[in-house]
């Protein structure tokens, strides 16, 4: 903590907070008065570090000071640590985008179409990580055949909420969340309503670890009637997905629209071309993931494009993609 030296005022009724830059020779870069104490802000960490210190209560002491209010600085401490107060308060603070971020990780918690290639399973999800740049990285804890119920009761969840603890300090954790294809099973008896709050809940543990949450709705189908349009198979979980972001105020994709999109542009025998096996019209292959992935990775910077710098970009298949998907009669 950078202890700074605060000008004693006779006037003991105002809080004063005092700016300077510890470069010599700058003048004072903001002040706020707010009544009882001095605070001052090291420039150098990005309002991080601050020292409180309150003028000695004998006016006849001009310049010397020291803390005499626990109390007050423990209130004073707790205002500065809302980053929502100091632009407003401070006209020089430095902004957020010129402090130096630090890079992100992905936990992508989710079913099959979520999960690595493997017998009866494979998903978007090691495409997506394909794109990182280093340092940011990812995990996939896709697993296949679960719902949000079994997902938590066999302990992947506890798997996930493990990792995101073990990386916030250096990591901005954000935990992708889809499920889906098995919650809707009628064996799995689970409603809509379970589902619903299922997904609300598991993005509300992610905020409480100080994580990023951001619920994925599922992946489509590649099945297609005799007319040639492709299923629409999932929209009660997509509905209920964004009603879960809507209600808990997170962050959601929409993965099944876009998804659905695409394929009905690219048509059955390209859609088809990215089946595990020729018969499975769910789950992915390698070429599948990549592009899928990429997908996903454009959703995501859609809504944070503070994370371009986190992804190598691919511009041929992105325009592949979106081309489809807004020429989609879907």
């Amino acid at each position: 903590m950078e202890w700074c030296g605060v000008q004693y005022l006779q006037q003991m009724t105002t809080l004063e907070i005092r700016v300077r830059s510890t470069k010599r020779g700058e003048k004072e870069a903001g002040f706020l008065a707010l009544g009882g104490a001095a605070v001052c802000l090291g420039l150098h960490q990005g309002f991080e570090s601050f020292s409180l210190a309150a003028p000695a209560f004998d006016r006849g002491r001009r310049g010397k000071v020291q803390v005499v209010n626990e109390a007050v600085g423990i209130l004073v401490k707790a205002l500065l640590s809302a980053a929502a107060f100091l632009p407003a308060f401070v006209s020089a603070a430095p902004s957020a985008d010129k402090r130096a971020a630090k890079p992100p990780a992905f936990f992508l918690a989710g079913d099959s179409t979520t999960a690595v290639q493997s017998t009866g399973g494979g998903g978007w999800g090691n495409g997506f990580l394909s794109f990182l740049k280093k340092p940011a990285f990812g995990t996939n804890y896709g697993r296949n055949g679960r719902t949000t119920v079994d997902y938590v009761s066999q302990g992947h969840w506890a798997t996930v909420k493990d990792a995101v603890k073990s990386n916030t300090a250096n990591f901005d954790v954000y935990v992708t969340i889809q499920f889906g294809h098995n919650d809707q099973k009628p064996e799995k008896n689970i409603s809509l309503d379970q589902y619903q709050t299922n997904l609300g809940n598991l993005a509300k543990e992610i905020k409480a670890l100080g994580a990023t949450p951001i619920l994925v709705t599922p992946l489509t189908r590649r099945s297609f009637n005799s007319a040639g349009v492709v299923t629409n198979n999932l929209s009660n979980e997509r509905e209920r997905t964004i009603a879960a972001a809507t209600e808990t105020k997170t962050t959601y994709i929409d993965l099944n629209l876009n998804s659905r999109k695409y394929v009905q542009a690219i048509g059955e025998t390209k859609a088809h071309s990215y089946n595990l096996v020729e018969s499975d019209n769910t789950h992915l292959n390698a070429e599948g993931s990549v592009v899928f992935g990429r997908l996903v990775a454009d959703l995501v910077l859609q809504k944070n494009k503070g994370l371009e710098q986190w992804f190598t970009p691919n511009k041929t298949l992105s325009d592949e993609i979106w081309k489809a998907i807004n020429s989609s009669t879907v």
